[in-house]
């Protein structure tokens, strides 16, 4: 799998909306009491945004909305959006779900996330410093806390389809 490229992939307004979605959550991690955020300094090799910021090959990806981003640190989010909405579609066909259901769509849906995240971040052209090979395992092994961080992105995808939750067995 090719580390993900602007020039291969065009997303659609849904998937920059959740991709949008994705990164003001991770941003709420980092936000500290006084309203600023702990700082993230990335590279990028976002040629046009490096020229448009002054030469600058680093940004601070807590300190940055989005759509301010340098393309290529917008592409996780972008192909983690992407990777939720298809995963949400092959399991549910946009049907209403059970109440019960819900964490099962939930775990089926994360589990996916994670299976692709896996994938990117093994990409010989993914940097180095970008790399995780300690997530590197099925996602029933993961602790609860990197477990949670594919859920978010799960329940974020399933709200982003408009699934409509049953509560008709709530009472079983």
């Amino acid at each position: 799998m090719k580390f993900f490229s602007f020039e291969l992939f065009r997303p659609s307004q849904e998937t920059v909306a959740m991709a949008s979605t994705l990164h003001e959550e991770w941003r709420k991690t980092r936000l500290r009491e006084d309203g600023t955020y702990e700082p993230r300094v990335k590279k990028t090799n976002d040629g046009a945004w490096s020229r448009k910021h002054g030469n600058k090959t680093e940004v601070d990806i807590a300190n940055t909305p989005f759509k301010d981003l340098p393309r290529d640190r917008q592409a996780e989010n972008l192909a983690a959006a992407a990777s939720a909405l298809r995963a949400v579609d092959k399991h549910t066909g946009k049907r209403k779900i059970t109440f019960l259901q819900q964490a099962q769509l939930v775990e089926l849906v994360a589990g996916e996330i994670h299976a692709d995240w896996v994938s990117r971040d093994k990409d010989p052209e993914r940097p180095e410093s970008d790399r995780q090979p300690r997530l590197h395992v099925p996602y029933g092994s993961l602790p609860d806390n990197e477990k949670e961080k594919d859920r978010v992105i799960a329940r974020i995808a399933i709200k982003q389809r408009g699934i409509v939750f049953s509560f008709e067995d709530r009472k079983k």
